[in-house]
């Protein structure tokens, strides 16, 4: 996948993001800095899953459709219906989506 020269790998950035704010949540002297930098890894790491989505379609969709139609279904769509339709459509197959589902009612998606 072809990124622009200012750009890295944007779900990889997102998860070492989440490490360094997990570990600095280890290392954290009080509560308060514990809980901050656990919450900002929680977003880091939504955030390096719907990256790697965004990637997986992208490359899905490139041979067929063209820059705005990609462009329009990356940026339109929201993170739970990602998470929960374009893994069966980027494999071409139904996928159980079990573990997601019990992610949705245990509150943690």
């Amino acid at each position: 996948m072809a990124l622009g020269p200012w750009s890295v790998n944007p779900a990889w950035q997102n998860f070492s993001s989440l490490f360094r704010e997990a570990n600095a949540a280890i290392e954290a002297p009080t509560d308060m800095e514990k809980s901050h930098h656990l919450t900002a890894s929680l977003y880091f790491g939504i955030a390096a899953l719907e990256a790697f989505l965004n990637q997986q379609m992208r490359s899905h969709m490139t041979p067929s459709k063209d820059d705005k139609a990609i462009f329009e279904k990356l940026r339109t769509g929201r993170f739970i219906k990602k998470l929960k339709t374009w893994p069966a459509e980027i494999i071409g197959r139904p996928t159980s989506g079990a573990m997601i589902e019990s992610g949705v009612r245990a509150g943690y998606i």
